[in-house]
Order: structure tokens, then C-alpha cells, then sequence
């Protein structure tokens, strides 16, 4: 039976049906908390006990809980009057001013429920105004990352808009957004960026898509071929510390690691094959750099840019192999790539190399007369001042041999003398037609411009010979404006190095993280002049936490990376703190190899995150003693508290009994002086001695 219980209640100042109201729920409030007043009907159970569970259920912790006696009051009294039970004698013998209080509690209670509710809305409606403001925020600040619109009518079938590969994700948390528009969201510990966006399929329903797209960098190292690479240059910058732990390194150590660095770099280049890929670049920038920075200087650039030529320039290697195969094959001379070759070679300055070749040219005067002048050439008249006539006498003979027309005879063999004479216009054609990059043609411009060329006027004598070769592509390609000048623009490391302008030039060399960063640390500790340039130092310290950061991030070469960061002095390790509090650990061996880098460096508070995390994790699989080994590990505090706690509150019995790591602990357990792990000791001991049924024995609890 059922009695009611009626109240005016007006919110708002609007009145309100009885029908607007679902039984035995409380309406949802307004967001202001003044100017409530009731006239509205509620409905109780009758039974004051049906009354009081139900409340009880549902208000538990409440903090209006205090006041359901003054509920369950009211209610018992009002069912009993309005029933007819007891009858109106009953009812009067009741206190009108106790009635009153009855009905004031109950009002009092309703007035907290609707004020809680409405303190719960408000807090809401300020968190998703928040959230608002800040997605706008950002949306402001990064165009480029979270508002890229989206074409109309798009493809059912999306690229993806980096242009990388595409694969599944399980499911992430995406900013709401108009159909208009595109979000990311970057995970800041992968590198990777997931999108969403939506599209219409032919079904004419709209379509949400999630693609991830990993950084560059992660990509790269991906490959086990640059993994290999970066440990062999680890090793040699290991090698490098050891050299310079009393003294900086002499010419003969310098050139040793430089070529260390140089073979890796190479290796990897011949591993990826190709072309020309990045890393055979790489090998030849570094080649480049040790002999303008690294070596001596005793011998003539003209010849170092020569040797450089030589040992980088592994496309003429390609041609050579490639023209010989063509010549075992029974392909007649001067077909095939044989012309390419030759011309290659020549402006490779492999002079033997060209004359072998020339000489299988039978019964050709013009090219015997071409030999028979190379062949005449001497290297050694650059290296003493007092032998350069002797090399104006030569190129004399070989402007004469021109002019008289010794050549004309074989136009290929004229192309080849006019070359070595050092002609604008021939220049001209082998730039455009024959090498791929400006600097292939370094060492013939120098040798035929000016072979005596001193070391700091080399810049001067490379920038001439980087115009002549983009003016060369703009007269063949005049379509093309607009590309040679970006490539005037662009920062160009080889026209750097070359020119041994201000030493921040080097941190640019960043075709690849890991060259520039070993460039300059080898520098760094040699005993040149640019190794006390103040710039460097910083330049060096600034590559180095990149690079090793970027390998913590990245790769699986955290210990490597965790290596370079140590160099770095106190920023470094503090950077490596950050790191390792961030990085997931993958197993054991992972969580131990960073507990042993923590204990070396003294990295307390890394420890202590790196126990946390094996602990909880243990914790969670349920493997007690595994998370009570690791709790161990980090001293008395709140991870072993937290383990003790639940270990005797989730471990079985007989799992407890059997944690036979706490066999011989007796000692470390009074040392340490941990309540909670001397529970646990006496616990287990006490579980052990039920097991065996001898409960008096051991079990001192």
C-alpha cells in the first residue's frame, strides 16, 4: 500500500507535473542553486522497513547518509497517518512541533541532493569548457598537426597523407571533430601519428579510418643494416674515448678512427647497394671532410681532392667493371659504355686507367698522341714548388697539340683533350651530360684551373666550379629555372667543407643523425686549431643528446643512446633520467640492464621507477615472488609495503607457504627493519608449519 506524501515544489519558478517526474527518481536540476521551492507529489512505500533498506542500498557514503533517520521518521509517520492505521487519535498524540522538524529534515535532504547534483553539473560543464578551449588552443598553435582539411568527394580508397605505408591500430582515444576536418594525435613515446577522418563509402555512410605513419627516423632504423652501422660507429667512438682519456689524438690516431668511421660507413653503403643511395653520399662527405680537416696538409690539396676522387667516386668502379664485361663479350671498342668510361675516368684524373683503355684503340693516331701525353704527366711535379714549370710545359704541349689539330681526327678524343685543357664550353658539356653532381668534377676543375692552388684558397676555386655547373643545367633544361635555383639556395655540405668557412656549418651536415654528430666528435679531440673553437664543444654536446635521445626513442639501441647521453655531462644524465622513466621495459634482462646503468651513474630516483614498474607489473600477473624480489630491490618504502599487503591478501595458502626466497632472508628481514616484510616472514613461516600440521612449533605471527 502506497501513501503520498505532497509538496509544492516549483524550479525556476515554473511549476511542474506530477507526470514530468519518473517514480522514485529525483528530477535533474538546474545549474542555479537558489530559488528552489516544492509543490510537487513523491510517492513512498508504506512499509517503513522496505523504506529504510532501500535507502540505506542506495545512499551508502552519501554525506546527506546523516540525515536518513530524519528521512525514515518522516515517512513512517506520514504512511501511518494518511493509511488510517492507528487511527486520527494515533495521529494527533504526535507533537505538531516534532512534525514539523519531520517535514524540515526532509526538505533539508532533498535541498542537498539537488545542490550535489548540481555542484557535479557545473564542475562538467567547466571540464568540457576546458577541453574546448584547449583543443582550440592547440588546433591554433599546430595547423600543420591537427587541422589539415579534407578534400570534398574524397577516394574511398585514401593515400596516406605522408605518403607511408598503412596498418591497423586496435583503438585510440581521437578528438571530436566537424566532418570538415582531420585530427592527429601524437603518441610522444613512439614517434607515431595515428589520423582520423571521415569519408563517404558507396553505401553513402560515413566512415572513420585510423592510420599510423612512424617518424623517419624510427623507419631508418629499422633496418638492421643501419642497426649494424650505428654499433660499429659506437664501437669506434668507444675507442675514441679511450685514445683521449690524458692527451688528444695526434695526426696518425685521427686518421686511424676517421677511417674506422669511413670502412663502417662504406659497409653499409655496399650492404644497401644501389646507384647512388644516401649512405654512399655519406661515405664520401666524411672522405671529403678527413682530408680537408683531419689530414696534415703535406702534400697539395689538387692531389688530395685527387685521392679523395679515387676512394669516394665509386660510380666510376661500376663503369670500369660494366665497360670491361661489355669488352669480354666480344663488344667491338668504342661501343657500349666504353666513351662513358674513358670520359669518367678522365675526369676522375685515373690517368693509367684512361690509358689503358685508350690503348686498345688500334691504329688511332689521335689517340696515341692523347696517351703518349698523359703518359708524360709526372704527380710528383706538384709536390715542389721549383717542379711547376715543368707542368706549365706540359699543358703548353697540350694547347699546341690542339691548335695544330692533332685531334681532329677522332672527335671523342678531342672532346677528352679539350677538357683536360680546362675549356669553359666543354666543361660546360660534361657537366650537364656526363656527372650527376657538381663536386664529381672537383678534382679535374682543380687540377686545370690552378694545380698549385693553396689549401685555404680551395673555397674560392669550388664555388666556381658549382656555378659553372648549375649554369650548365640551366642552359640545357631552360624549363627548369626554378629548380636549379633551389638547389642554388639549398645549404650544400661538400661547397662547406670545401670552402672551411665558420665551423657551425658542420652541425647542417645532418643528411643522416649519426655522420655529423661522429664528424665533430672526432674533431673535437684532435689537436687542430678547430678543436678549440668555443662553438664546437657546444655544437658537439648539442648533436650528441639528440642523437642518443633519438636512439632511446626510436630504436632498440636504448643502451647505445644511454651511452652517448652519459658524455654529456649533467644535462645529459638528467636527460637520460627523463628517458628511462618513460621508456617501456620489455622483460627482465631489459629492466636489468637499466638497473645496472642506474646503480653505475647513481640514478636514484630512475631506480626507484624502474622497481615500481617490475613490482606493479609482477603485482598484477599475480607472480608473487618475482614482485616481491623486485620490491626487495628497492629498499623499505611503499613498493614492498604495497607487495606484502598483497601477497597476504590475494595469494593462496599454499602459494604463500611456498616463497622459498624468504628462506634464508632471517637476517636481511631484522637489518632492514620493514614491519611489513617481517609479517610477511613469520606469515609464511606460519603457513609452512599448518601445511606440515605442526601449528605451535614456528609460527611465531
Amino acid at each position: 500500500m502506497l501513501t503520498t506524501v505532497k509538496k509544492k515544489m516549483k524550479i525556476g519558478g515554473k511549476q511542474k507535473r506530477a507526470d514530468e517526474f519518473i517514480p522514485g527518481c529525483l528530477s535533474r536540476s538546474m545549474s542555479v542553486l537558489s530559488g528552489i521551492d516544492f509543490d510537487e507529489e513523491f510517492v513512498f512505500p508504506a512499509r517503513p522497513n522496505a523504506t529504510e533498506i532501500q535507502f540505506a542500498d542506495n545512499v551508502p557514503n552519501s554525506s546527506t547518509a546523516s540525515t536518513a533517520n530524519s528521512f525514515r521518521r518522516s515517512n513512517s509517520v506520514e504512511s501511518e497517518a494518511s493509511s488510517g492505521f492507528g487511527g486520527s487519535n494515533g495521529f494527533a498524540k504526535h507533537d505538531s512541533e516534532e512534525t514539523t522538524c519531520q517535514h524540515q529534515d526532509l526538505l533539508e535532504l532533498l535541498e542537498k541532493l539537488h545542490a550535489e547534483i548540481a555542484l557535479k553539473d557545473c564542475r562538467l560543464r567547466d571540464v568540457e569548457d576546458y577541453m574546448d578551449k584547449l583543443i582550440a588552443r592547440v588546433m591554433e598553435h599546430n595547423p600543420e598537426l591537427l587541422a589539415a582539411p579534407i578534400q570534398e568527394n574524397t577516394p574511398s580508397n585514401h593515400e596516406n597523407s605522408f605518403g607511408s605505408s598503412t596498418s591497423s591500430v586496435d583503438f585510440i582515444e581521437m578528438v571530436t571533430a566537424p566532418d570538415a576536418f582531420r585530427y592527429a594525435c601524437a603518441a610522444t613515446n613512439t614517434g607515431v601519428v595515428y589520423l582520423k577522418f571521415h569519408k563517404n563509402s558507396q553505401d553513402n555512410k560515413e566512415v572513420v579510418e585510423i592510420r599510423e605513419r612512424s617518424s623517419a627516423l624510427r623507419l631508418a632504423y629499422a633496418s638492421p643494416v643501419i642497426r649494424q652501422l650505428l654499433i660499429e660507429m659506437h664501437c669506434v667512438f668507444e675507442k675514441c674515448r679511450q685514445l683521449t682519456q690524458h692527451e688528444r689524438l695526434n695526426t696518425v690516431e685521427t686518421l686511424s678512427i676517421s677511417r674506422e668511421y669511413r670502412s663502417a660507413l662504406l659497409h653499409c653503403a655496399e650492404e644497401v647497394g644501389g646507384e647512388e643511395n644516401i649512405h654512399m653520399r655519406d661515405f664520401t662527405i666524411w672522405s671529403l671532410f678527413e682530408t680537408m680537416f683531419f689530414k696534415q696538409g703535406d702534400t697539395p690539396i689538387c692531389l688530395d681532392l685527387i685521392s679523395w676522387g679515387m676512394e669516394s667516386f665509386t660510380f666510376i668502379d661500376r663503369l670500369v667493371q660494366k665497360a670491361s664485361n661489355e669488352l669480354l663479350e666480344d663488344t667491338k671498342v668504342g661501343d657500349g659504355c666504353y666513351w662513358k668510361t674513358v670520359c669518367n675516368l678522365l675526369i676522375g684524373c685515373r690517368f693509367d686507367t684512361c690509358i689503358d683503355f685508350l690503348n686498345m684503340l688500334k691504329g688511332d693516331k689521335a689517340a696515341e698522341r692523347f696517351t703518349n701525353l698523359l703518359s708524360s704527366l709526372d704527380w710528383n711535379w706538384l709536390t715542389d714548388e721549383g717542379k711547376i714549370p715543368k707542368l706549365d710545359r706540359w699543358k703548353h704541349e697540350l694547347n699546341s697539340l690542339l691548335t695544330s689539330g692533332a685531334f681532329d681526327s677522332n672527335r671523342n678524343i678531342l672532346f677528352l683533350a679539350q677538357l683536360l685543357s680546362g675549356s669553359q664550353k666543354y666543361l660546360e658539356r660534361a657537366a650537364s651530360n656526363i656527372v650527376n653532381e657538381w663536386w664529381h668534377l672537383m678534382p679535374l676543375y682543380t687540377f686545370v684551373k690552378d694545380a698549385a692552388v693553396p689549401y685555404n684558397e680551395l673555397g674560392s676555386v669550388a664555388v666556381e666550379c658549382r656555378n659553372m655547373f648549375l649554369e650548365a643545367l640551366r642552359k640545357q633544361n631552360p624549363e627548369n629555372q626554378d629548380e636549379v635555383e633551389d638547389t642554388e639556395g639549398e645549404f650544400d655540405p661538400f661547397l662547406s667543407i670545401l670552402c672551411m668557412k665558420d665551423i657551425s656549418v658542420l652541425q647542417n651536415l645532418i643528411t643522416n643523425p649519426w655522420l655529423s654528430v661522429h664528424l665533430i666528435d672526432t674533431l673535437m679531440h684532435t689537436d687542430s686549431e678547430y678543436s678549440n673553437v668555443p662553438a664546437l664543444i657546444e655544437i658537439r654536446d648539442l648533436l650528441l643528446m639528440e642523437y642518443g635521445s633519438g636512439l632511446i626513442e626510436n630504436s632498440c639501441l636504448w643502451e647505445v643512446g644511454a651511452d652517448y647521453l652519459l658524455h654529456c655531462g649533467s644535462e645529459g644524465r638528467l636527460r637520460l633520467e627523463n628517458h628511462i622513466e618513460e621508456i617501456y621495459i620489455q622483460d627482465d634482462e631489459m629492466a636489468e640492464n637499466l638497473m645496472r646503468i642506474c646503480i653505475e651513474q647513481e640514478l636514484d630516483d630512475s631506480k626507484a621507477c624502474i622497481v615500481n614498474t617490475m613490482t606493479y607489473r609482477y603485482l598484477r600477473d599475480g607472480e608473487w615472488s618475482a614482485a616481491l624480489s623486485w620490491a626487495l630491490r628497492g629498499g623499505r618504502g611503499a613498493a614492498l609495503d604495497t607487495t606484502v599487503n598483497e601477497i597476504v591478501w590475494h595469494a593462496e595458502k599454499g602459494e604463500i607457504a611456498s616463497l622459498s626466497m624468504l628462506d634464508h632472508m632471517a637476517d636481511y628481514v631484522a637489518e632492514l627493519g620493514s614491519p611489513s616484510l617481517s609479517f610477511l616472514f613469520n606469515y609464511c613461516r606460519f603457513h609452512r608449519s599448518l601445511n606440515a600440521g605442526d601449528v605451535r612449533s614456528d609460527a611465531p605471527v
